[in-house]
């Protein structure tokens, strides 16, 4: 749905992943300007492919997607690279001015 919504506002979606390791080779293949990132990724925790994906290119700018706003969640992203955190009830309007 959020490739889907990204993709109808004009941006240029280059990858998607399914589980954490597939989203940190995705990233370094398709060396994306923004990453939407979910927290809570099969095998890799989105926090640790944060981590990596900003390790390896410092440019990039990565959103985290989460089903929670409690303050410790919202600290453990931005201290793994993260730029940016928008909860997942958010409107595809805010997804997009975020992006």
């Amino acid at each position: 749905a959020v490739a889907r919504d990204l993709a109808e506002s004009g941006f240029d979606v280059v990858a998607t992943a399914g589980d954490g390791d597939q989203a940190v080779r995705r990233a370094a293949a398709a060396a994306p300007d923004v990453l939407v990132l979910d927290l809570n990724l099969p095998g890799k925790p989105g926090v640790q492919v944060c981590k990596e994906v900003v390790g390896a290119d410092p440019k990039l700018r990565v959103l985290v997607l989460s089903a929670s706003g409690e303050h410790a969640d919202v600290l453990e992203a931005v201290k793994s690279g993260a730029t940016g955190y928008l909860l997942k009830s958010a409107s595809t309007e805010e997804l997009r001015d975020a992006v």
